[in-house]
C-alpha cells in the first residue's frame, strides 16, 4: 500500500498545469499543505465557482489553526458554503 501512496506523491511533484483551474488547485494544495491531494481541489474547482473555493480557504485560515487542521476547517468551510444558498456549482 505504501508503493500506491509513493507514486501518486510523487505524481503531485511532478504536476505541471495545463490550465487555470489545474494552475488554481495546485495553489490551494500547498497554501493548505496538502499536495497529496492535488487531484481531489482540481474536482473541487470542477465542481464550484472559484470565488467560493478562495472564500471557503479564507474563513478556514482566519480560524487561526494549526497546518493539519486548516485542511478540515476548509473542508468544513466548503460545504457549509455550498449548502447555505441551495448549490454553489455550475
Amino acid at each position: 500500500m505504501r508503493g500506491i501512496l509513493d507514486s501518486i506523491s510523487a505524481k503531485a511533484k511532478s504536476f505541471h498545469p495545463e490550465s487555470v483551474s489545474e494552475y488554481s488547485a495546485l495553489q490551494l494544495a500547498k497554501k493548505l499543505d496538502d499536495t497529496e491531494s492535488l487531484w481531489k481541489y482540481l474536482a473541487l474547482l470542477n465542481q464550484h465557482a472559484p470565488s467560493v473555493i478562495v472564500e471557503a480557504f479564507i474563513r478556514a485560515q482566519g480560524r487561526g489553526l494549526t497546518e493539519k487542521e486548516l485542511i478540515s476547517a476548509f473542508d468544513e468551510e466548503l460545504a457549509r458554503l455550498a449548502t447555505k444558498e441551495g448549490s454553489y456549482e455550475y
